[in-house]
């Protein structure tokens, strides 16, 4: 695989690419493996794989995906082999299709990061609240911990089921003459009303009386689809019986309490101080993350130079198409998400149009920051950004980066790290 690497402008590079027939071949195989994946198609080392991807979309919609998909799992191999560092992302253009047997040409048009420099370089000045543990904040605690240690018991006093009880339910369900299992237990928990059965199951157990039996039906989709593989809607009998209407009773956290149910504690001060040092090492890290951000907002103001245009219109629409992303995983829009956080679309814009400009400013003064300091990034750097963008998974994302060719971005990610590090250990704080 050969790459070149040319000029095409202010903070524009394009790095042209060339495969060769042989490399096609390789790189068409492991294309229709990413392919399949993405279209949830199991293939095997005997799969004929174009056949299978052909049976879920035209052949139109085949040739630009695969082409796609081949240009963008090279591009970030390319831009990591000239250690360029982007702003946004880079776009991959071609004009021909790619075919097996044939060498292949694509380009790669990449945004690059400008050189700024700031007008001081000395130890930034920033004030911040002393951190400290207050009583309220250790209460508060201590009230969650109970929350949490809360149980669910009958509740003697209540007869009725109404909406929204939560009640220990004996039930036995049959569909087409077979019991179903997932449906049929001697004892277990169900809230009445929040639609994790049918209504019409809810509605037969709205009013009943605890150590009643009844028995009615309601019709759902079956439990396994017909002998054509296609769901169908089935009439479900069931004899329900209810044990118990239960309500939460939150613990009295007394020392013999403590001892009977917190391990390694024997007294309510044990737990306390505890909590105290889980509530300092949660809040000292979120109070270190509030520290580095003022220092860099801080050194931010120091940029000689405007931003041009172009690159503050990549990031933002970076942010909001990652925004937009964010939501739609969540299962809403941006729509929704503007009228239920009392905001504009103006507001909206304004506010990523702030991050973006915070995000640009920073970066680039903190790339400034490590080139005037010849800082170089350590291992906690890394483990800083592995940890940042996939907690508890950070082997896992390591990897992933690494086999994907984007080790570009965790380079950058880590040299601002550390030089936020540097900046945060020579800053002169002042506690207010």
């Amino acid at each position: 695989m050969e790459y070149t690497l040319r000029d095409t402008g202010i903070n524009k590079k394009r790095i042209y690419v060339h495969l060769s027939k042989e490399e096609v071949e390789k790189e068409i195989e492991q294309a229709h493996i990413m392919m399949a994946y993405q279209k949830n198609i199991k293939v095997d080392a005997k799969s004929d794989v174009k056949r299978l991807l052909l049976d879920k979309m035209d052949f139109g919609e085949y040739m630009m995906v695969l082409k796609d998909t081949i240009m963008d799992r090279i591009a970030p191999f390319a831009i990591t082999e000239h250690k360029l560092c982007l702003i946004g992302r880079y776009k991959c253009q071609s004009d021909w299709p790619v075919v097996m047997g044939k060498p292949y040409d694509f380009s790669i048009l990449c945004t690059t990061k400008p050189t700024y420099e700031l007008r001081d370089y000395s130890p930034v000045e920033v004030t911040m609240p002393e951190f400290k543990i207050s009583d309220s904040d250790l209460q508060g605690a201590m009230a969650s911990f109970a929350e949490r240690a809360s149980q669910m018991v009958a509740d003697g006093a209540r007869k009725k089921v109404i909406s929204g009880d939560n009640i220990e339910i004996k039930m036995e369900t049959v569909c087409n003459g077979k019991k179903v299992r997932n449906l049929s237990s001697d004892k277990r928990s169900y809230i009445v009303g929040q639609g994790l059965m049918p209504e019409q199951f809810d509605k037969n157990i709205i009013g009943m009386l605890v150590g009643e039996t009844k028995e009615f039906s309601f019709t759902a989709p079956a439990p396994v689809p017909d002998k054509d593989g296609k769901q169908y809607d089935a009439e479900y009998q069931v004899t329900a019986t209810v044990l118990a209407i239960c309500k939460k009773v939150v613990p009295a956290i007394t020392d013999r309490w403590v001892k009977d149910n917190v391990e390694g504690c024997e007294t309510v001060e044990d737990l306390q101080n505890r909590m105290r040092d889980e509530l300092r090492r949660l809040r000292g890290a979120e109070y270190d993350d509030q520290l580095a951000g003022a220092c860099a907002s801080e050194l931010g103001k120091r940029l000689v130079g405007s931003i041009p245009d172009d690159l503050f219109e990549i990031v933002y629409g970076d942010l909001a198409a990652q925004f937009d992303a964010q939501l739609e995983a969540q299962g809403t829009n941006r729509t929704e998400w503007i009228k239920n956080n009392n905001v504009d679309e103006q507001q909206f814009m304004m506010m990523l149009m702030f991050q973006a400009r915070e995000q640009l400013v920073q970066g680039f003064a903190l790339d400034a920051w490590a080139r005037h300091y010849e800082l170089e990034p350590e291992e906690e750097d890394y483990k800083m950004v592995y940890s940042s963008a996939a907690p508890g998974q950070e082997e896992l994302y390591k990897r992933e980066m690494a086999a994907t060719g984007n080790q570009y971005l965790i380079d950058e990610m880590a040299m601002r790290f550390r030089a936020n590090r540097h900046l945060v250990d020579t800053a002169r704080i002042s506690v207010e």
